[in-house]
């Protein structure tokens, strides 16, 4: 007979799959990936951890689709990954996505609704830059910004 030799461990609290209530929240990006809808559409996935004490640990997707073929659908992907760069206090969208990855920012939630098919979930609706993080300085025409030093 197989022989357990260690003590009982804590009782772990249960985890909540519940969505976190509406409103802004300081988060990491964790990881980017290349994913494929079940149309056979190419988007990219951004997963977004929540810092916030209360809730630290808990992670958000959100899907940009930046290969759509609607260019609709394109410029919104592209808008969107504009403003999260800009809160990630970048001057321009990275060649590669991974270089998002470790940058902190606020994203605000909204809670969508369940439909019958899946539980009601987080959604990212907007960014802004996280405390502490300086504001990105737009460059005016390709000059620098004017309180930038000349060097």
């Amino acid at each position: 007979m197989p022989e357990l030799s260690f003590e009982m461990l804590e009782e772990e609290p249960l985890k909540s799959f519940e969505p976190l209530a509406p409103g802004w929240y300081p988060a990491v990006i964790n990881a980017t990936t290349e994913e494929t809808s079940k149309a056979g559409n190419r988007y990219l996935q951004i997963e977004f951890e929540i810092t916030a004490s209360d809730v630290a640990g808990r992670r958000v997707w959100t899907n940009y689709n930046v290969w759509h073929p609607d260019t609709n659908v394109v410029e919104i992907a592209q808008r969107q990954i504009s403003d999260l760069t800009r809160a990630c206090g970048l001057t321009s969208v990275p060649a590669d996505s991974d270089e998002l990855v470790g940058k902190h920012l606020d994203v605000q939630l909204k809670v969508e609704e369940g439909n019958g098919t899946y539980a009601p979930k987080n959604k990212v609706v907007a960014y802004r830059t996280a405390p502490g993080q300086p504001p990105v300085k737009q460059a005016v025409n390709g000059a620098a910004a004017a309180d930038d030093p000349p060097w």
